[in-house]
């Protein structure tokens, strides 16, 4: 019967191929969502999961480029995005702007409810049954990857249907999902990785000067004059984080790593292979020449581009523009995070600025250097 009723469903999303503006499409969508039809999860898919989370401007775009260079490795990017709008009204966790929405009164249990949802179909490849506005999401346009999807999704003459199995069916194609999101609540990571021991989680963290700075400029998150208060925020964030990342390292030891941005952007190739050794990926010669090609082009870019002219001037280039106040402040709110992750406060406008002043220093986490 459970059969029977799956194939019924299915024909029937099949054959109403309206196109996605169609008030019929919508309200389709939106019976076949709150019927009974069963919906069977993926519980044996074997396909490595890779989910790399941190805070906006801390260098995950630059990464997750470097881990998506490996051929098996289908990427999602930012999947959250519309989920947190929908259930925050805003489209980042920690922000006094980012407004999209006024209407929506913030909840953030319904909010761990469907980011844990969204964040398991997409890994498993089987999003038909995610709420419409989830799949809606802009920023899925850019990555190859994803781009087909979202691109399906704004021609009226394509059904929803039709786009989401296109888009399963390519995802299914790869052996490896990595998942890259500024937007996850770190209070579900133990369940997650608990029901799915496929999931690997890369924990990255970049110093919060740069950050909350780069925050600042490019996302217009805070204004300057609240650079004490967005420091408090974000790193009474990050510190809780690293207590639950420390934690879950010790139930899931090979499953969990701390990446520091910096590290990351001085020893490109060095903590590339680390990460390629804990993910199990082989590294290969083109591997190495994507990486250089993102290290070592000339091109600039803005928010969702990982080229760097430098990686360690693209690191620190915060040094040069912060006012030496805010840097200042955010050392203040930020002593445990600095202590925890070896990053190294100034005293002095002159240590600011001078780049021969080192800000971070070697640190240790778990048994290995990060």
């Amino acid at each position: 019967m459970t059969l029977i009723m799956i194939l019924v469903a299915r024909n029937h999303i099949e054959q109403h191929t309206a196109p996605l503006s169609s008030g019929y499409f919508t309200e389709f969508w939106r019976v076949f969502q709150t019927s009974k039809l069963p919906v069977i999860p993926n519980e044996n898919d074997k396909r490595q999961k890779i989910l790399l989370i941190t805070h906006g401007r801390s260098g995950s775009t630059f990464t997750a480029d470097i881990l998506s260079s490996n051929s098996d490795v289908f990427y999602i990017f930012e999947p959250l995005y519309k989920t947190c709008i929908r259930h925050t009204g805003k489209d980042l966790l920690i922000t006094d702007n980012g407004i999209k929405d006024r209407n929506v009164k913030p909840n953030m249990t319904s909010y761990k409810e469907e980011v844990y949802n969204v964040i398991k179909s997409f890994f498993n490849c089987n999003i038909s049954h995610l709420p419409l506005p989830a799949l809606q999401n802009p920023l899925l346009f850019l990555r190859p990857s994803t781009w087909n999807f979202t691109n399906c999704l704004k021609h009226s003459n394509n059904s929803v249907s039709t786009c989401i199995k296109d888009f399963e069916s390519k995802c299914r194609e790869k052996s490896k999902i990595l998942i890259k999101t500024i937007r996850y609540p770190i209070s579900i990571l133990h369940n997650q990785m608990l029901t799915d021991p496929q999931l690997y989680v890369i924990y990255l963290i970049r110093d919060p000067r740069g950050t909350i700075s780069s925050q600042i400029m490019n996302f217009k998150s805070f204004s300057f004059t609240r650079v004490g208060y967005a420091a408090q925020r974000i790193c009474e964030s990050m510190d809780n984080e690293i207590k639950v990342i420390r934690k879950l390292h010790a139930l899931f030891p090979n499953r969990i790593k701390v990446v520091r941005y910096e590290s990351l952007a001085f020893q490109p190739m060095k903590k590339t292979k680390e990460m390629f050794k804990f993910l199990k990926f082989n590294m290969t010669l083109k591997n190495l020449e994507f990486i250089q090609g993102r290290v070592g082009k000339k091109n600039s870019c803005n928010v969702g581009c990982s080229v760097r002219t430098n990686s360690k001037l693209a690191a620190y280039r915060w040094r040069k523009r912060i006012a030496s106040a805010s840097s200042f402040k955010i050392d203040k709110h930020c002593l445990n995070v600095y202590d925890k992750m070896c990053y190294i406060s100034t005293k002095s406008v002159k240590d600011l600025r001078n780049d021969k002043f080192p800000l971070m220093k070697s640190c240790g986490f778990e048994g290995y250097r990060i």
